[in-house]
């Protein structure tokens, strides 16, 4: 592929997929059932997350592409459940999913952002990334 937003999309579904695979919790009869609208929202969020992971690799080439996503994928997770206990603005808590297992969540974050980067090297174009070392202007 050619174009980095396409490229990013289809690498951020493929991530996401593989993410939910690993962090499927078995249904609990006694839990509210989500909506399609709220499954769809989330495939989206996790496609539109592999953008920014092939822009970066595009940058700083895609050698180390396995540590680059998985250090994308502990970003993530410290951004979304980080500071999840510290919250109190003025009262008002954000709600995180509950997971059972912080350790699942947070390998299925990293396995999301490992993934997401080797899909986007295998599908992009060999000219897509750059593989000198790149130049931070010192």
């Amino acid at each position: 592929m050619r174009s980095s937003i396409s490229l990013g999309l289809v690498s951020g579904l493929i991530g996401h997929f593989a993410k939910v695979i690993v962090s499927h919790e078995p249904r609990n009869t006694h839990r509210r059932r989500t909506h399609p609208p709220h499954h769809f929202a989330n495939v989206m969020s996790g496609a539109f997350l592999g953008i920014p992971i092939v822009y970066f690799m595009k940058r700083t080439g895609k050698d180390k592409h396995i540590t680059k996503g998985a250090s994308f994928g502990m970003l993530l997770w410290a951004f979304f459940y980080g500071g999840k206990n510290n919250r109190d603005y003025h009262h008002y808590h954000l709600k995180f999913p509950k997971k059972r297992n912080e350790l699942l969540s947070f390998l299925s974050y990293v396995l999301f952002g490992v993934t997401t980067a080797c899909t986007a090297v295998k599908l992009a174009d060999p000219g897509t990334y750059t593989d000198d070392e790149y130049d931070f202007g010192f």
